[in-house]
């Protein structure tokens, strides 16, 4: 963020709040209501209206949004959606016909999958499942993970990290990776003839299965179920909201929110944007860890693009801080010329071990089509090279969509030519499905050129770290061009060089030899390296040089870093 953020042309007005609508969908934008509209008044009559002219003269917790010439004092818009349609309630939960993998059911028809493991076969009240399901994108619910039993049964489960995390009756089983809730109880039988939509329930924890009939051969031992990975939270804060008019010039204002970080995180996202003119983060304070961002390095995010904007801060935000200095509460203060969205904490429980990756296309010009992009020999040679690099780190690169842009989108971004294209093109991005799993999901483009400043530009990351679990936003992705898929070894340092920034590392040395990363481990360039040949920098074969090069090596605090993004499940 710049010391120095430039004046408002506007001060004296204030757009309506706009907010992108729910994390676990497609994000669409709501307006505020009048006040008083976001919240129930129960039987009586609403609460007036509070006419305003600035932030200062609202109640704690709500801003002065302009509508036309005359002000009105609201809460803010939320990012994921609460925002009240109709004259209805905020935050209301939507009707649901089905229910998600793990919860209570009685029949088949209760359940999203359209399976239920009956409480005659140790499962108490009844567990909702999705039988056969290949990746969790089968499964229903934003918990619900899919697990093999045998080599031809699979089902989808509860994920968990503690018991507390289960329902009565039913204890957090570990697995390799993580958890899921299983029943305390004996190990129930295989499913009935009179229930042949529901699959053989998994045993319980510390039971052993019935032997089974003299005449039959005993049943093969199941094998080790796969990793379930970390867990993964979204929870919003949109009370008590403390407003500086002007506090970084005229039109900037600072905007002071508590938010929480759960106990037993492993590390965690503080997320926070604007839908035009969002300055950056300013502090964090909390009982056991203070931030100054305007003084510490890295700042975060330099790149402040216009229109709706989600920016990240990454905790830890050193390998030196301890995970468990993150809990608590802390006191965000950021800058915007808007009025903001409601800050979100994306917190997981745990390390992870893979990205998973939705490329899309802007074909032509050495650009796949999505069509045959799997077979593709260059751009595979890319992903795999890439995928190597990280391999080193414990990590995995998962593809999980191939996609063209749309006519329009391609004839816009096929060659970008000007700085504000690259977060147009980052706003058509859209997760590949609804669970926490599809909105995890690292939104990579390609492109056929980048024609910015003055030559060609092979990559650029949407943040440092960029946001987890957003779409549609001008920070939602990295792109690279068809050049680097031309030539796999630099294509693939490229690749993995603009998500080592969306997953939170910064350059070894920046390029004005002055700033470095806070890695104790990494190397830095001497001062007068850019001027003299002669003096070598020894972070040149690092994967996070600040130029194209063949260098793929990463230290053990960037590895660090990496596994505490949100998108390393």
């Amino acid at each position: 963020m710049p010391s120095a953020l430039p004046p408002s042309p506007n001060r004296a007005r204030r757009w309506p709040l706009v907010a992108a609508a729910a994390l676990l969908g497609a994000l669409t934008a709501c307006a505020n209501a009048p006040a008083g509209g976001l919240a129930s008044a129960g039987a009586g009559e609403p609460p007036p209206t509070i006419v305003c002219e600035s932030h200062e003269s609202c109640p704690t917790g709500q801003v002065c949004v302009f509508d036309g010439a005359e002000g009105h004092c609201a809460p803010p818009c939320t990012l994921t959606g609460a925002c009240a349609e109709d004259g209805g309630e905020a935050g209301a939960p939507a009707a649901s016909a089905v229910r998600a993998d793990g919860a209570p059911c009685a029949a088949p028809t209760d359940c999203g999958g359209g399976a239920c493991l009956g409480a005659g076969q140790g499962y108490p009240d009844g567990y909702c499942t999705t039988t056969d399901c290949e990746t969790v994108g089968d499964c229903h619910g934003a918990r619900a993970r899919c697990l093999r039993l045998t080599e031809a049964l699979t089902i989808c489960v509860a994920s968990c990290a503690t018991d507390a995390d289960c329902r009565v009756g039913y204890a957090c089983q570990p697995v390799d990776g993580g958890g899921y809730c299983a029943p305390v109880a004996a190990a129930p039988p295989a499913a009935t003839p009179s229930e042949p939509a529901t699959p053989s329930a998994p045993p319980a924890p510390g039971t052993e299965p019935p032997p089974a009939p003299a005449t039959e051969a005993p049943p093969p031992a199941p094998p080790t179920a796969p990793p379930v990975g970390p867990t993964t939270t979204f929870t919003e804060f949109c009370d008590g909201v403390e407003v500086t008019p002007d506090a970084y010039g005229a039109g900037w204002d600072a905007y002071t929110v508590e938010v929480a970080v759960p106990s037993g995180a492993h590390s965690a996202q503080i997320l926070a944007g604007a839908a035009a003119g969002f300055g950056g983060f300013d502090a964090l304070s909390g009982e056991r860890l203070r931030i100054d961002f305007t003084r510490e390095y890295p700042r975060v995010n330099f790149i402040i693009p216009e229109g709706p904007t989600v920016n990240a801060v990454g905790l830890p935000h050193r390998p030196e801080v301890p995970a468990e200095s993150i809990a608590g509460r802390f006191a965000l203060r950021f800058v915007a010329r808007e009025a903001p969205f409601c800050p979100v904490v994306v917190a997981k429980t745990g390390p992870g071990s893979r990205v998973d990756v939705k490329v899309v296309l802007a074909p032509g010009g050495g650009v796949p089509d999505a069509a045959t992009a799997a077979q593709d020999a260059a751009l595979q040679a890319v992903l795999r090279g890439a995928a190597d690099i990280y391999h080193l780190a414990g990590i995995s690169l998962n593809v999980v969509r191939y996609q063209n842009l749309g006519p329009a989108e391609r004839q816009r971004f096929a060659i970008i030519r000007d700085e504000t294209d690259v977060p147009a093109l980052f706003r058509t991005s859209t997760p590949p499905g609804e669970s926490v799993d599809d909105v995890l999901t690292l939104n990579l483009f390609v492109v056929q050129q980048i024609l910015l400043g003055e030559g060609n530009v092979l990559g650029i990351s949407g943040g440092i770290p960029g946001p987890a679990g957003v779409h549609g936003f001008g920070t939602s992705g990295v792109v690279m061009t068809a050049a680097v898929v031309a030539d796999p070894e630099i294509g693939s340092q490229t690749l993995a060089h603009e998500m080592g920034h969306f997953l939170g590392l910064f350059h070894t040395t920046e390029v004005d030899a002055v700033m470095a990363d806070d890695l104790t481990d990494t190397p830095e360039c001497p001062a007068d390296a850019w001027r003299r040949p002669d003096l070598p920098c020894p972070d040149f074969p690092n994967l996070m040089f600040p130029y194209a090069h063949p260098g793929a090596q990463v230290t053990a605090q960037q590895v660090q870093m990496l596994h505490m993004s949100p998108l390393v499940e």
